[in-house]
């Protein structure tokens, strides 16, 4: 098979490939288990009403996971709100040490550039790949006609 052959099929499975792979990334079915928005308020009654597993502290918002494993979260407007979530959360531990609640604290975000290029890089990667083989393509073709 001549080169000239080879590097049109190579730019072709790279395009499929591509398109394949970004449908497949778009179209994928969203997580079976979206967590449902509650109250501050409904959080702490729950808590207090032993029905909270696990609770995961972010920047913006609290997660919780309840003892039937349904998701909750709940938007925190600001650190007075977060703290005295979070002491809630010590205090009832301190009560209830045969069944305490698990929590955990996300870290002050440095940044989301790092997410998203580790996120989207190999898309990127594989759209520009493919760029260079068709460019490369239609050169070698053109240049070859006459």
């Amino acid at each position: 098979m001549k080169l000239s052959r080879i590097i049109p099929a190579v730019a072709g499975i790279l395009l499929f490939l591509s398109i394949v792979l970004t449908t497949v990334w778009f179209l994928s079915p969203a997580k079976s288990n979206q967590p449902t928005e509650i109250s501050v308020d409904n959080l702490i009654v729950k808590v207090e009403k032993r029905e909270v597993k696990e609770i995961n502290f972010r920047q913006s918002q609290v997660e919780i996971t309840d003892n039937d494993g349904k998701k909750f979260f709940t938007s925190v407007g600001s650190d007075a709100t977060r703290e005295v979530l979070l002491g809630t959360v010590k205090e009832y531990n301190k009560t209830n040490t045969s069944a305490p609640i698990k929590y955990s604290e996300e870290p002050a975000s440095s940044g989301w550039g790092w997410v998203v290029l580790a996120t989207y890089f190999p898309f990127y990667f594989m759209w520009g790949l493919t760029l260079a083989v068709i460019v490369y393509a239609v050169k070698t073709l053109s240049r070859n006609k006459g």
